[in-house]
């Protein structure tokens, strides 16, 4: 299969089954022929030596594992907005909890879409900022913390509004703190954490674990339009949207909606 082609495989499902999303679910359906980047990978976002295909480990510093990494395995450090692979070479990138330590976010996001075959798969965990998980763990990492903030409909919007890729499938991913465990006196902390956590489901009725997370699987569009669209007034007759743009400096002035031909005056 050349690189111009698309995937080398179709994720097929029951249509009473669930979505595939899970990193392993995904990583099952692929054939041996497939290639994978692992972006960010640190010591294997997963065990390389179950699966036979292509996999190229990427991340900005090369870890001490890097060595004992199979023989289908190459690793290569650099900048996650800056991959040093052609276009349309991977089936699927698989981005486990790592767009919230990038600077540059946004052209990594579009060098995924760039590395990846029309139809490929991109999986993606990120932290939701607002949680007290990520609050937590931002306070105990200042030095090698997350520097980007998401929420569900923030990273959605990003996505869409810089590539191809189009949803396939989600999780909100609940709170586990396994972080703790290897930061000093913070694994002594976590007593008090699900203190915490009970008092609050008890006296409030709300779950500080719950939405910690969020997992998405998209997929390459062959035609690569960019999903997000801007809608940036509404007809007061019939709520048509419309997007007039650019928008005008805050002023008297008047539209014609497109579907009712109302007038609409604003300021």
């Amino acid at each position: 299969m050349d690189e111009k082609s698309g995937p080398s495989f179709s994720l097929k499902w029951d249509s009473n089954a669930e979505n595939p999303l899970f990193i392993h679910e995904v990583l099952w359906k692929l054939p041996p022929t497939a290639a994978v980047l692992d972006l960010g990978c640190g010591t294997g976002t997963f065990r390389y030596r179950d699966f036979p295909f292509l996999i190229k480990a990427f991340d900005f510093v090369t870890p001490n594992s890097a060595i004992d990494f199979p023989s289908n395995v190459e690793f290569s450090q650099g900048h996650a907005w800056e991959l040093p692979y052609p276009d349309n070479l991977f089936d699927l990138v698989v981005a486990n909890f790592v767009f919230e330590h990038l600077h540059n976010f946004k052209r990594a996001l579009e060098e995924v879409q760039r590395v990846c075959k029309d139809g490929g798969l991109f999986y993606v965990s990120i932290p939701n900022s607002a949680s007290l998980e990520d609050r937590l763990y931002r306070l105990a990492s200042r030095q090698h913390g997350h520097l980007q903030k998401y929420s569900f409909q923030s990273f959605l919007r990003h996505v869409y509004g810089l590539t191809g890729f189009k949803l396939l499938s989600f999780a909100e991913w609940p709170a586990g703190f396994s972080w703790m465990n290897g930061v000093r006196y913070w694994s002594r902390a976590y007593p008090v954490v699900q203190a915490l956590i009970k008092a609050t489901r008890t006296f409030f009725s709300k779950d500080l674990r719950l939405n910690s997370n969020f997992l998405f699987l998209f997929r390459l569009e062959s035609t690569g339009k960019k999903g997000l669209r801007k809608v940036t007034h509404v007809c007061r007759k019939c709520g048509n949207g419309v997007t007039i743009d650019p928008q005008p400096v805050p002023a008297i002035f008047s539209w014609n909606c497109p579907i009712c031909n109302t007038q609409n005056r604003y300021f």
